[in-house]
């Protein structure tokens, strides 16, 4: 096709068959004040338009930019790009941020950054950066306004710079849980000053069941957490490492004298895993038969008490019980050892 220009809508109800690059380049320059409009056939090339792109059949292109809406069969599509980086002086700080479709609504500012969209338009609702670090009735401002955001839309919460300090303030860690994060990591795993940490959830899709990535180090300036993903129709499509990460080992607070039996062995800790099953481990010593060896926080409790087998000193069997108030109870054990290794159950529902 040459010398093609449409000033209104072009419709092609068969198939369209374009040839090279440059060719379809030349083709649609003219149009790029009407709309295309393609129900059936293939569009080979690039295909750049400034107006509205309608497909209702197959598209395919090297590359494809739009200006104005693109419209699929399976309902709007937008790509997020998300990058959290620590301390400043980080070769990727220009990069940071929440991009959408390529712009960055926000420039990511000291603690956390908030973006909001909302999921029957993919437009972007609201944008705001708390500096939980500087001021900590930040905190509060962050709970409060993850709890006034219904599940009619998409949480991105983005840290740069410091995001540890002050985070347990204000409500924050109940408001983190109620778009998709979860205690495990927000308020049990380790958080070095000026880590990385991204969470991606929606208000009440339970806890754990967001996209979380939490930086294993800090102060330094390779530090950093990233995540990339689509939007369809609403719905958060998961690339790369946007799936729920593993929880990392928490460290219990022991009690009645049980200790770490050496450091050859499993320290005592526990973790839940993206399915809800909690997993202990750890290789103690020095407390008594019936007594407490430590206690699990809430969201880590089974419904009821449970007896585990366990191996204890002398190569022999011994019991301990999770209890549903979450004490791990040394029912009958050794003094010398007992391995707490495998002990795995699910949360009370």
């Amino acid at each position: 096709m040459k010398g093609l220009t449409v000033s209104g809508p072009l419709t092609v109800d068969g198939r369209a068959i374009l040839g090279e690059v440059d060719d379809l380049l030349k083709t649609l320059k003219g149009m790029a004040s009407g709309k295309l409009d393609v129900k059936g056939g293939t569009l080979s090339g690039s295909l750049i338009i400034d107006k509205d792109l309608s497909v209702g059949g197959a598209l395919k292109a090297g590359k494809v930019i739009v200006d104005g809406g693109l419209v699929l069969k399976g309902g709007l599509l937008t790509s997020v790009r998300v990058l959290a980086t620590g301390c400043c002086g980080n070769p990727r700080d220009k990069e940071a941020g929440v991009w959408i479709d390529g712009a960055r609504p926000l420039a990511p500012k000291r603690s956390y950054n908030l973006v909001v969209i909302k999921r029957a338009d993919h437009s972007v609702y609201k944008k705001q950066s708390y500096d939980v670090y500087g001021n900590m009735a930040q905190a509060s401002a962050l709970a409060k306004d993850l709890n006034s955001i219904s599940d009619q839309y998409i949480v991105i919460l983005q840290s740069h710079d410091e995001p540890s300090s002050h985070r347990f303030e204000g409500g924050l860690p109940e408001a983190i849980v109620r778009v998709g994060g979860s205690r495990a990591v927000f308020r049990h795993a380790p958080w070095p000053s000026r880590c990385a940490y991204i969470l991606v959830g929606i208000p009440n899709i339970g806890e754990g069941n967001g996209i979380e990535l939490l930086s294993d180090k800090g102060n330094g300036k390779d530090v950093s957490v990233e995540t990339g993903f689509f939007i369809q129709g609403g719905m958060v499509q998961g690339l790369g490492k946007s799936m729920p990460v593993q929880s990392p080992w928490v460290t219990p607070k022991m009690e009645n004298k049980w200790v770490r039996y050496t450091a050859i062995f499993n320290p005592p800790g526990f973790y839940r895993d993206s399915l809800g099953v909690v997993h202990l481990r750890g290789l103690v010593k020095g407390g008594a038969n019936k007594t407490t060896i430590f206690t699990l926080p809430a969201g880590y409790r089974p419904t009821f008490q449970q007896l585990h087998p366990v191996s204890i000193w002398n190569d022999t069997i011994g019991r301990v019980d999770v209890m549903g108030d979450g004490r791990i109870h040394a029912t009958k054990v050794a003094t010398q050892w007992v391995s707490l290794d495998g002990i795995t159950f699910r949360v009370a529902d």
